[in-house]
Protein backbone atom coordinates (compact mmCIF):
# COMPACT_ATOMS: atom_id res chain seq x y z
CA UNK A 1 0.00 0.00 0.00
CA UNK A 2 2.78 2.44 0.95
CA UNK A 3 4.82 1.57 -2.16
CA UNK A 4 1.92 2.36 -4.45
CA UNK A 5 1.37 5.69 -2.71
CA UNK A 6 5.04 6.66 -3.11
CA UNK A 7 5.00 5.60 -6.78
CA UNK A 8 1.93 7.75 -7.40
CA UNK A 9 3.60 10.79 -5.85
CA UNK A 10 6.79 10.29 -7.89
CA UNK A 11 4.82 9.90 -11.10
CA UNK A 12 2.91 13.09 -10.41
CA UNK A 13 6.15 14.98 -9.66
CA UNK A 14 7.67 13.82 -12.98
CA UNK A 15 4.57 14.95 -14.86
CA UNK A 16 4.70 18.34 -13.15
CA UNK A 17 8.37 18.76 -14.06
CA UNK A 18 7.67 17.82 -17.69
CA UNK A 19 4.85 20.37 -17.92
CA UNK A 20 7.06 23.11 -16.50
CA UNK A 21 9.91 22.27 -18.90
CA UNK A 22 7.43 22.61 -21.78
CA UNK A 23 6.24 25.99 -20.36
CA UNK A 24 2.80 24.55 -19.57
CA UNK A 25 0.96 25.01 -16.32
CA UNK A 26 0.70 21.68 -14.44
CA UNK A 27 -2.65 22.68 -12.91
CA UNK A 28 -4.66 23.86 -15.93
CA UNK A 29 -2.44 23.36 -19.00
CA UNK A 30 -2.10 27.09 -19.75
CA UNK A 31 1.09 28.77 -20.92
CA UNK A 32 3.65 29.84 -18.31
CA UNK A 33 4.77 33.46 -18.69
CA UNK A 34 7.81 35.10 -17.10
CA UNK A 35 6.61 37.96 -14.91
CA UNK A 36 8.20 40.51 -12.62
CA UNK A 37 6.83 40.96 -9.13
CA UNK A 38 7.59 42.58 -5.83
CA UNK A 39 10.02 39.81 -4.86
CA UNK A 40 11.68 39.21 -8.24
CA UNK A 41 10.93 37.33 -11.44
CA UNK A 42 8.76 34.24 -11.58
CA UNK A 43 6.81 32.05 -13.97
CA UNK A 44 3.07 32.45 -13.71
CA UNK A 45 0.11 30.90 -15.48
CA UNK A 46 -1.43 32.88 -18.34
CA UNK A 47 -4.91 31.99 -17.04
CA UNK A 48 -4.49 34.20 -13.95
CA UNK A 49 -6.72 34.92 -11.92
CA UNK A 50 -8.56 31.63 -12.57
CA UNK A 51 -5.34 29.66 -12.08
CA UNK A 52 -2.81 30.98 -9.57
CA UNK A 53 0.11 28.63 -10.25
CA UNK A 54 3.53 30.29 -9.85
CA UNK A 55 7.11 29.09 -9.77
CA UNK A 56 10.07 31.17 -8.67
CA UNK A 57 13.03 31.57 -11.00
CA UNK A 58 16.39 31.67 -9.43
Amino acid sequence: MKKRHVQTIRTKQKQTEQHIQQNRCPKCGGVLIVRKGKYGTFKGCSNYPKCKFTQSIG
